[in-house]
């Protein structure tokens, strides 16, 4: 009789035991599933903060794209003398008056996502309104013309070596590109960058900017297809319109 109860015993215990074992097991399955299940949710957000960072590498790839352009606004020492309605050099967006070339600079930077710089001259023109005759910039523009002249600029690219891109604008002074320009060419090494140029002219176009860029800039990539409208035109351009011509070019590919 004592010979049963002990036997018995000893089938409860090891069905105890037995319990015991799968209920560790199941936790030991779950405490897995759940590492498993973590680690499955770090590698979506991981994958997720990857994907929102190449998308975020996307949106800013216009940053090794330099914008730069000179403007007779900004650069005249009575701009507020300015007629916005009459002057062939500016465009209103309501209240708001841009030069041309900064109308011209904000399109390309719609597509490029490209950084502007505006340059600047350390000595500001004459106004062509400061004198009875309305020709006081034309003389002084025009004397530096003669004398190839190398205006000192008052703004700076700091960090040039950036850019593989520059985007250079400029109108038209007695022909030719304004001496601030070429200020700016001589100043810095573009060498290895490609060099777009863009214009505004009363109708003459660019002339030889294409060859004189190339000649300050021998070791760029300077593109032959400048875009260039005439003054008139500037403020009906649009971004589809910068679209249009930098597909032309096969800029990007």
């Amino acid at each position: 009789m004592k010979k049963i109860k002990v036997l018995v015993l000893m089938l409860i215990l090891v069905t105890l035991l037995d319990g015991c074992g799968n209920t560790s097991n199941e936790a030991s399955e779950n405490t897995q599933a759940a590492t498993t299940s973590s680690k499955n949710e770090t590698a979506s957000e991981e994958a997720g903060l990857n994907e929102s960072e190449d998308q975020n590498t996307l949106e800013n790839a216009g940053s090794n794209v330099l914008i730069a352009y000179f403007s007779r606004i900004g650069n005249i020492d009575s701009e507020h003398e300015i007629d916005a309605v009459s002057s062939a050099s500016v465009v209103t967006q309501g209240e708001n008056i841009l030069g041309n070339m900064e109308y011209m600079a904000e399109l390309i930077r719609d597509v490029t996502g490209g950084d502007i710089h505006f340059i600047e001259t350390s000595k500001q023109y004459p106004s062509e309104y400061d004198s009875s005759d309305n020709n006081e910039l034309d003389v002084y523009v025009n004397k530096e013309n003669r004398e190839n002249a190398r205006p000192e600029l008052a703004t700076h690219v700091e960090n040039m070596d950036d850019y593989d891109v520059v985007f250079l604008g400029f109108p038209n002074w007695y022909g030719d590109m304004p001496m601030a320009v070429y200020s700016f060419l001589d100043e810095y090494d573009l060498s290895g960058k490609k060099i777009y140029l863009f214009n505004s002219s009363g109708g003459g176009g660019p002339r030889d900017a294409y060859s004189k860029t190339s000649g300050l800039e021998p070791d760029a990539e300077v593109e032959k297809n400048i875009f260039s409208v005439s003054h008139s035109q500037v403020a009906q351009l649009t971004d589809q319109d910068m679209q249009d011509w930098l597909s032309e070019i096969g800029y990007g590919n």
